[in-house]
């Protein structure tokens, strides 16, 4: 099945786990992958496995530069724009507006905190509304 023909996909955490796999099912299923993570000759490995539809880019997506580069690299390389993907996000949430760092960062806070102690096998759904919209 080629579902994910023509699509690109990037996977972080691509060198093993739960990201190779899912890398490796992406584009067996068609898409291109660009695989993302810390360690260059994990990536090579599973990119190795793949085959022509696998991009490596060493990233920690931890470090601002480094997201920053792998946009500029998914968009030079595939010609995607970033505009087009946050106007998609603002037509569909309720909020019309992309999520910022901060924003979800309180909401791990709170769920970690004793003040979410009541709180039982919870879903926090933090998505600007987008279910609702």
């Amino acid at each position: 099945m080629q579902r994910f023909q023509d699509l690109i996909a990037v996977v972080t955490g691509a060198g093993s786990g739960i990201g190779a796999a899912t890398a490796k099912r992406l584009a067996t299923d068609g898409a291109q992958v660009v695989l993302v993570g810390r360690t260059e000759a994990k990536l090579a490995s599973v990119a190795e496995e793949i085959g022509p539809q696998a991009h490596v880019f060493a990233a920690d997506v931890t470090r601002e530069t480094d997201v920053k580069g792998l946009a500029a690299y998914v968009e030079n390389t595939f010609g995607l724009q970033n505009d087009k993907f946050v106007q998609a996000i603002k037509r569909h949430t309720a909020l019309r507006r992309v999520g910022k760092p901060e924003e979800i960062a309180n909401v791990i806070a709170f769920a970690a905190s004793s003040e979410a102690s009541y709180m039982t096998g919870s879903d926090l759904l933090v998505d600007g509304g987008w279910l609702v919209s």
